[in-house]
Order: C-alpha cells, then sequence, then structure tokens
C-alpha cells in the first residue's frame, strides 16, 4: 500500500529542534542565494511568502549583533525602525539614478555624498544626455551651476547637523513633528527620499512587505506604506535589507492608490568609498559631466577642434589670468568668434605674443575705429617707471614703438580717422600732459603746450571725441572747469561753444549726430540716460534709475543702439536700447560688476562678469536674451577672462 507523507505537525514532531533551526537558516540562504544569481538577468521581483517560523531564530545565551537584515517577515516597526536609522549604516555613498515624473522627460541624477563631513556632489540633466546643473556643497558653502549658460551661485551652506539615529521611542515622541537629514532637501525630492528616506519612517502608518527584488545589484524588501485610515498605499519602496535606504520609490496619490505619479529609482549605488579629496571643492576648473564610475571624477574636457584660420565673424581678443600664487600669469590669446557664439566646435586659443610679460597692471588694447590694429600701454618693468605706447598688427602680430615716457600713461583713445593715438601722462604728483603720437609714430604733440591750453588748467582729463575734435576738460579749480575742443592733426584748439551746454562722459555716436551722457537730477536724485544731438539739444530720455550709478556707454557699430551698466552694490544689469528710445531691454544681470562689448552686427554682446566659479566670458544673443558660457581649449574654468573685445 502507499505511503503517506508525514503531515506538517507530524514532520516537526520528528526533527528535533537543532536540526529544524539548521533547516530554516538553509532555506534563507537558499532564497537569498537564487535572488543574488538571477539578478545578471535583469531585475526579478519574486513574491515569496513563508510562515512566520522560518524567520531565523537566535539562542537565548547569545550575544545579539545588532538590527538583523529586512525580510518578508519583518513587522512593520522592524521596517520602520530600518528606515529610521538608515543614514547611519553608512559614512560615504555614490548614486546613479533615474527619475521619472508624470509630463515631464526623464532625468539622471548622480551624486556623491559624505555625511559626516556634510558635503555633497550632486550632476542632475537629461537621461541619455549630458549634465544640465551641478550642486556642490563642502560643509560650509554651496555651489549652484547652471551648466550650459555658465550661470553659478555661492553661498554660506546653512543647516542644523544630525542627531543621533532615531529609536522608536524618539520616533514616537516626536509624534507630529517630523525631523528629516539636513542634507536631504539639497538633493531635490525624489533623491532625497532615495538617499535620506528617514523622515518617511516618521509618518503615522503601517508598512507592509509586499516581495522582494534585486535592485541595483541588492537584494530589497519591497514595502508599501498606509497611512492611519487609509486603505490603499501612498507609496510603494524597495527598501535595501542591509542599510534601510530606497532602492526604487514610487508615489501614488497623497490620499491612496495604484497610479504611479513619480518614479526614482537607483541603477547604482555604492558604498564607503574613498573619495579623493578634492571632490567637493567649489572650484571647478572644467565643467563637469556623468561619469561611468563613482571615482571616475575627471570633468569633461574641451576637444580642441579643427580650425581652418578664416572665421566670417571675425575674431575674440582677450587677456586671460591664471591666478596662481603669489604672481599671478596673463597672456593674449583670440579665438574665433563663432566659437564663442556656440556655432563651430572651439579649436584652441591662440596664444600671442606680448612685446613684454605680461607681470604689472592691465591695461585694455584699444582698436582703432576700423578694427584693424590695436594700441597698448604697458610699463617695460615691474616699478613701472619706464611706459610704452605700442601700435598692435594682428595680422603679422607684430608689435609697433611708438613713444616711451617716464611716465604713467592711461590707456589711450584712437583719433575718429584712425590716424593719432591720444593719451595722458601723469606724473605721480598730481601733473598730467596729453599727447598724442601718430600711429607711424615719430610724431608727438604735446597737446597743452604745443596748441596753446592753459598751463593752470592743469591737470586735464580727456572726454571724448565730437566730429574729429578732442574734447578735453580742465579739472583744476584755476580752470574752472573750462571745456576745449582740439583738433590734433592741425594743432589748433578753441573753447567750448558757450550756446553748447557740456556734460561729462558725452559718447558720440558712430555717425557723429548723437550724443549719449548720463544725467543726474538732483531734485528726484535719479540717473537719466540721455540723448543729445550734436548741438546739445536734448532730444530722448532712455532710462531713469533711483540709485546706483550708470556706467560704460556704448555704442553698437552701427550706432543703431546704445548700451550701458547699472552697477548697485548687490547687482549690475546690462542695458540694451535703440537709439529712438524704444526695445529697451536687460540683455544680461549679475551679482558683480560686469561689463561688455558689441559685435561688429551689433545683435550680440560679449559680457565678461565676476560669477562663483571666477571671472568669465559669457556670449549674450540680443534676439533670444540668451547667455552662454564661453569656454575654448587652453583656458581653464578657474581662469579670468580680462578687457575682451570682438573684431572682424
Amino acid at each position: 500500500m502507499p505511503i503517506e507523507p508525514p503531515k506538517p505537525n507530524q514532520f516537526k514532531r520528528t526533527v528535533s529542534p537543532f536540526l529544524r533551526s539548521r533547516l530554516r537558516w538553509a532555506t534563507l540562504w537558499l532564497e537569498i542565494a537564487l535572488l543574488l544569481a538571477l539578478a545578471s538577468c535583469g531585475t526579478l521581483e519574486v513574491r515569496l511568502i513563508t510562515e512566520q517560523d522560518l524567520t531565523p531564530s537566535v539562542a537565548s545565551d547569545s550575544t545579539p549583533a545588532g538590527p538583523l537584515a529586512l525580510s518578508l517577515d519583518s513587522s512593520s516597526e522592524q521596517i520602520r525602525q530600518r528606515i529610521a536609522e538608515s543614514p547611519y549604516h553608512w559614512q560615504t555613498l555614490f548614486v546613479d539614478a533615474q527619475i521619472v515624473d508624470q509630463g515631464e522627460a526623464p532625468q539622471r541624477v548622480q551624486v556623491w555624498i559624505d555625511r559626516p563631513a556634510f558635503s555633497f556632489r550632486l550632476l542632475s540633466g537629461l537621461l541619455g544626455g549630458f549634465a544640465q546643473t551641478v550642486r556642490i556643497a563642502n560643509g560650509m558653502s554651496l555651489l549652484e551651476v547652471d551648466i550650459p549658460s555658465g550661470r553659478s551661485s555661492i553661498q554660506p551652506l546653512q543647516m542644523i547637523p544630525a542627531d543621533e539615529p532615531l529609536n522608536p521611542e524618539s520616533i514616537r515622541a516626536l509624534e507630529s513633528e517630523i525631523r528629516p537629514h539636513p542634507l536631504s532637501s539639497f538633493l531635490g525630492p525624489q533623491v532625497g527620499v532615495l538617499v535620506f528616506p528617514s523622515s518617511l519612517a516618521q509618518n503615522q502608518g503601517m508598512f507592509r512587505p509586499v516581495g522582494m527584488e534585486v535592485v541595483a545589484y541588492r537584494l530589497a524588501l519591497i514595502v508599501e506604506w498606509i497611512a492611519d485610515g487609509q486603505t490603499l498605499p501612498s507609496y510603494r519602496a524597495w527598501v535595501d535589507v542591509t542599510s534601510g535606504l530606497f532602492l526604487r520609490y514610487q508615489r501614488f496619490d497623497n490620499e491612496g492608490g495604484t497610479e504611479v505619479i513619480s518614479e526614482a529609482s537607483i541603477v547604482r549605488i555604492d558604498y564607503d568609498l574613498p573619495f579623493p579629496s578634492d571632490l567637493f571643492q567649489t572650484r571647478l576648473r572644467a565643467m563637469p559631466n556623468f561619469v561611468e564610475g563613482p571615482l571616475a571624477l575627471e570633468s569633461a574636457a574641451v576637444t580642441p577642434a579643427a580650425f581652418e584660420g578664416h572665421d566670417s565673424l571675425g575674431w575674440v581678443y582677450a587677456f586671460v589670468r591664471n591666478n596662481t600664487y603669489p604672481l599671478p600669469g596673463v597672456r593674449l590669446i583670440r579665438l574665433p568668434a563663432s566659437c564663442a557664439a556656440g556655432r563651430i566646435p572651439c579649436p584652441a586659443v591662440e596664444v600671442l605674443p606680448t612685446p613684454v610679460d605680461l607681470v604689472a597692471s592691465l591695461q585694455p588694447l584699444v582698436w582703432s575705429p576700423t578694427r584693424t590694429e590695436a594700441a597698448w600701454t604697458y610699463p617695460l618693468d615691474q616699478n613701472q617707471h619706464i611706459w610704452t605706447v605700442y601700435r598692435f598688427d594682428p595680422v603679422a602680430l607684430v608689435w609697433h614703438e611708438l613713444v616711451q615716457m617716464e611716465q604713467y600713461l592711461d590707456s589711450p583713445t584712437w583719433s575718429p580717422d584712425g590716424e593719432w593715438v591720444v593719451f595722458r601722462a601723469q606724473d605721480g604728483q598730481g601733473g598730467s600732459e596729453i599727447f598724442a603720437v601718430h600711429r607711424e609714430g615719430g610724431d608727438v604733440k604735446n597737446l597743452i603746450a604745443d596748441v596753446g591750453l592753459l598751463e593752470d588748467g592743469n591737470p586735464y582729463t580727456i572726454e571724448g571725441w565730437l566730429r574729429g575734435e578732442l574734447i578735453v576738460r580742465s579739472a583744476s579749480l584755476a580752470g574752472k572747469q573750462a571745456i576745449y575742443l582740439v583738433r590734433v592733426e592741425e594743432g589748433t584748439v578753441r573753447p567750448w561753444p558757450a550756446e553748447r551746454p557740456f556734460h561729462e562722459g558725452m559718447v558720440e555716436s558712430p555717425d557723429g549726430f548723437l550724443l549719449a551722457y548720463v544725467h543726474f537730477d538732483e531734485p528726484s536724485r535719479r540717473r537719466i540716460v540721455r540723448i543729445l544731438d550734436a548741438n546739445g539739444t536734448p532730444l530722448n530720455n532712455l532710462a531713469a534709475f533711483a540709485a546706483g550709478s550708470v556706467l560704460q556707454l556704448t555704442w553698437s557699430p552701427d550706432g543703431r543702439k546704445l548700451g550701458f551698466s547699472h552697477w548697485t552694490e548687490m547687482a549690475s544689469s546690462v542695458y540694451i536700447v535703440q537709439r529712438d528710445g524704444r526695445s529697451w531691454q536687460q540683455a544680461y544681470a549679475s551679482n558683480s560688476e560686469a561689463r561688455f562689448v558689441f559685435s561688429p552686427d551689433g545683435d550680440s554682446l560679449l559680457v565678461q562678469a565676476m560669477d562663483a566659479l571666477g571671472e568669465h566670458l559669457y556670449f549674450v544673443d540680443l534676439t533670444t536674451l540668451e547667455s552662454r558660457l564661453v569656454q575654448a581649449p587652453g583656458v581653464g574654468l578657474e581662469e579670468s577672462w580680462l578687457w575682451p573685445v570682438w573684431v572682424r
């Protein structure tokens, strides 16, 4: 006759307690080994309902070794406690995660965290694309960078240090107060929940285990959380059975449901890696990008592109300072304008020769009206005793010495016909002289002694040009603020016409028909940008500001637009307005001083501005008002761009 198999109770009676305990352990480890072995085949979901007596028991005479790993038999309180203390099961962490929100494009996030040091580095961007933003905290400061535009900011990292791990009594004592980990809010709502889920463990409700699964090569307990008074779960989480982190997180409706509103999942996680010491530095050498591994931290290098030597948009010239200590190094560079505008890949910048080492205070290159050559003043020695006026030929890359003087030389200005270079020389004792030298050199005129300007009018300042005549103003009390017009070629001088009012800082339009200046209105205390005709008759008020300073009035090369900078103690902005006062727009805003130059066609700007990463160059499209950071091989992100100019 057939033999009847033993009943479950019968089996228990026929097996010794020691053997039964060994069988329970073997069954559990067999399940775990099976799950891990199948992980390489993709995400495996296993729903195993086991009896309570399959939970491993601990002999009464043994020393507890801490919390046990989670399993399907874990109670809600055991799951809650494991999640609550999850931040304290690791020191450092690397996570590569994907985020999907309803109606939004999938995102990728990589984050490195040193929890005891309150430091992190987070990259985010579209899934399958490049990183778009970076946030770096070093325990004291928080750097935020928009990578495509290069806009950055830095601020103190203000947070309250985390307390000790929460125990069940402290969780219950919190009642309605939720105490999240201080770093979680900086990582964003989805990643913050994955990495620091301890705040969710403080809500009142029940954790219900529903299965086990391998996620990112880690064994996870799938749990659903049901709030008190509800029957449907508010979220589902895949909890790392060892650390208590969420390896995957699906959020439902707050009232409970089954429709997934958002989902975050980890595709790679590494615990307690030895991160490089400079990982959390807030000074970047290059814009970072997503990496293949947690220790492959080299920033994406700007690869030089091939270039044939001609660019229809012209060239961008600038000085670059490397900010090394104790003596920064400065070099003169140029790059194709199409590269700065983002229309072609950038070749390596061309470092141009200079007649002297650039170790003293820097003066800008001043380009002629035809934009075919530049004038420059610079000392021959570090003591700045002897200064030289140079003319630079950008085609032959040759510097022509025009004149030397044992005086400090201001930055020069060109006559409208491009034949004369005019500059002021200061003796350091309060005295000054104004000179003009021909572009070919050899013909130097003292515009005070040689053309009849009164000596007692010293010091004189150069105010600009008006229809070929140099505007010179006496700054001495004896000169009574006299204004003169000097014809450099003829060597003649005449007083400013009495019927024509003079306003400091007047800037002539390229066609010579308009003058722009900043008027200070005493009753209202406002700064007003005004347009005059060549006779000094007011035409338009273009802009008015109740506070701050209005500087750098600049006409576009075609004379259609006027640009200027408005500076306050906290910020600066670059504004562009049509010459008739229409189409007034804010082209750029910065937390520090911003200087700008027009493109040759007047449709774009190059803006030099200081931000959290350093002093950089930005391209601004005046049609869309979009800005982008100018990056080129050969110039590091930590270096400073100075005195840029765009010539064609």
